[in-house]
């Protein structure tokens, strides 16, 4: 029974720094995901991605913001000194908000949260 025990908390302690490394390698960032019914790339670019980009640049704290567009999906991570809070996701939340995007783009879904980068990169 005590064997048992010491493996339980030897594999606890492993994911616990398994855990703690991995949050370590990726930063806190704004995402935000839009679906829209808009498949061409280059519209997204133009209507919905350059919008977005500039109007992140306007926030403070602000280091890198990167984007990636699939047909009908533009995703976007925010970067700000240190990692990400709860008032950088009130921040880009409310410019996203003050965005008025072409006629055409119909916009089917829209997710603004924090969580652990996938693909802005540290500098």
């Amino acid at each position: 029974m005590a064997i048992k025990s010491v493996v339980l908390l030897g594999a606890a302690a492993l994911s616990i720094s398994v855990g703690a490394i991995a949050g370590e390698m990726h930063a806190t960032v704004v995402s935000v995901h839009y679906s829209v019914q808009e498949n061409d790339p280059e519209t997204l670019e133009k209507n919905v991605l350059n919008p977005m980009m500039s109007s992140m640049q306007k926030l403070d704290r602000v280091m890198k913001v990167a984007s990636t567009i699939t047909h009908g999906v533009v995703d976007l991570e925010v970067g700000f000194q240190g990692n990400a809070t709860a008032q950088d996701l009130a921040a880009v939340t409310a410019q996203i908000e003050m965005l008025k995007f072409d006629e055409h783009v119909a916009v089917l879904s829209r997710i603004i949260e924090l969580r652990p980068a996938r693909f802005l990169l540290e500098p």
